[in-house]
């Protein structure tokens, strides 16, 4: 649960597109969320010396109950993950593995070998090493599922080139700092 104040300051730190944005994903959900959008804007228009309670008193339609504030809450920052989800890097990388795992379930595997290359490259290319791991995983499940005798030594053999640079890399950098101390 989050207290009134903290909505308050949340709301406060939006920006005019951030509100404009959480309005229009307001609007087309599918839930009743008629009192939490009432709230939002009672809670937007109030200034920070002024009685939340009090204004919110005054509205017969404002309801402060936890589940309300709750909700409110949720939908602020569900609208802020859409909001910069093509702008914040492994946002798009998570929906992209997202995508991935989802042809291989659908056995798409022609779709999941096109998705596998160009994910690695992008991780390669944003340093996000991690989910170079990850999407290395998921392309030894699609070899396995592929092929009756699937050859992994292709796939090891670009583990080994693909690792042994990152591990140069941290070991001199550890190197480094040691030499420094």
């Amino acid at each position: 649960m989050i207290a009134l104040a903290e909505l308050h300051k949340l709301i406060h730190m939006m920006n005019k597109p951030e509100k404009r944005f959480f309005k229009l994903m307001c609007a087309t959900e599918t839930v009743k969320i008629d009192t939490a959008v009432r709230l939002f804007d009672l809670v937007e228009k109030t200034k920070d010396n002024e009685d939340i309670y009090f204004i919110t008193d005054q509205d017969n339609l404002a309801d402060l109950s936890a589940g309300n504030l709750d909700l409110l809450y949720q939908l602020i920052l569900k609208s802020q993950r859409s909001f910069y989800s093509e702008t914040i890097g492994h946002f798009s990388m998570n929906d992209e593995l997202s995508n991935l795992k989802i042809l291989f379930e659908k056995a798409q595997y022609r779709q999941c070998r096109k998705m596998i290359r160009s994910l690695k490259d992008e991780a390669l290319r944003h340093e996000k090493f991690n989910y170079l791991l990850e999407i290395t995983d998921l392309e030894k499940d699609l070899l396995k599922t592929e092929a009756n005798h699937p050859d992994f030594a292709a796939l090891h053999k670009e583990l080994v080139e693909l690792i042994t640079p990152l591990w140069l890399v941290m070991f001199t950098e550890c190197e480094k700092s040691l030499m420094q101390r």
